[in-house]
């Protein structure tokens, strides 16, 4: 099972405190997804488990499409680290982050002040 780890505040498991649900677009405490037994499908909707990077993101891509600010954060997090299969695209990640602030996204609204600022320092 392929999950995108986040970390949105909480106490985690192995210092990730939540996981994202590409199919339903729920943050999942890790403590939860731990307590789970069946984790080949999502505790929220049922859905299967997604089997790949590829089928993750396409699936978080779906949650965009619905105007899910935190799947805009999520794909944001992992072209800003190049995880899942997605090269390393720090700007990208900044346009992403700043589409997921102006659908309210804190966490986002943090990224793309971290991500000026690295900008600035040629980070």
């Amino acid at each position: 099972m392929l999950l995108a780890k986040s970390h949105f505040g909480g106490i985690g498991i192995g210092g990730v405190e939540s996981t994202f649900q590409s199919c339903c677009g729920k943050t999942v405490c890790s403590g939860c997804m731990a307590a789970v037994q069946d984790m080949s499908c999502c505790p929220f909707c049922r859905v299967t488990a997604t089997s790949s990077d590829k089928e993750h993101i396409n699936r978080t891509k779906i949650r965009m499409k619905a105007g899910d600010a935190n799947a805009f954060n999520i794909l944001a997090q992992q072209y800003d680290t190049g995880s899942m299969g997605l090269p390393k695209d720090n700007l990208k990640a900044y346009e992403l982050w700043k589409q997921a602030a102006d659908l309210g996204s804190i966490s986002a609204q943090i990224s793309v002040r971290i991500s000026i600022r690295r900008k600035r320092s040629n980070i």
